[in-house]
């Protein structure tokens, strides 16, 4: 698939951007927008579901900062129900990315999924914070950020963090000496 061609050569040119000693962000960007590029044409020509569809970039991805081997946080959003139109849809969104050699981080959600925060799963719901749409009907993910993103939302969100930091600590007995990255 001429699609794949694509994605190695971007990842020929994102090693060798970094032997020759160029910046990262850069090179990150212009990877990430590569990805962008594939999903985007994955999605034009996956089978059409039922109900409007999204993808979401999450996470380093989200935020276009996609190294060579990080895995593909991935968000495929669709406002209703997702019957077997839809899991068409994912199918075959997913199964290039895996043939093309892709670790992807996926969830499949539906808008209804979101009536409520989940205030137990932190991690994802700071992941929606990078959140950015790659193809679709981006007005899902805007009325997503929309609740994400409320002053309540805040408040219960960095209640939930804190009590992720405090069920680290204590499964480390609360101790300083944390190893520490020697960047």
């Amino acid at each position: 698939m001429a699609t794949s061609l694509s994605v190695e050569s971007a990842r020929e040119e994102l090693s060798a951007a970094a032997a020759r000693g160029e910046g990262g962000r850069a090179a990150l960007r212009r990877f990430s927008d590569c990805v962008d590029e594939f999903l985007a044409r994955l999605f034009a020509e996956a089978p059409r579901a039922a109900v409007a569809s999204l993808i979401v970039a999450l996470g380093g991805y989200g935020r276009r900062q996609l190294c060579l081997h990080s895995d593909i946080d991935v968000l495929l959003l669709f406002d209703g129900q997702i019957e077997e139109a839809e899991e068409k849809r994912v199918r075959s969104i997913l199964h290039p990315l895996w043939d093309a050699r892709f670790s992807v981080g996926h969830q499949i959600r539906q808008m209804a999924d979101f009536a409520e925060l989940e205030i137990d799963n932190p991690e994802f719901l700071l992941a929606l914070l990078d959140a950015r749409a790659v193809a679709g009907d981006s007005t899902l993910l805007d009325r997503i950020a929309r609740r994400v993103r409320s002053p309540a939302a805040h408040a219960r969100i960095l209640d939930a963090l804190k009590r992720l930091i405090d069920e680290r600590h204590a499964r480390f007995n609360d101790t300083f000496y944390q190893l520490e990255p020697d960047v």
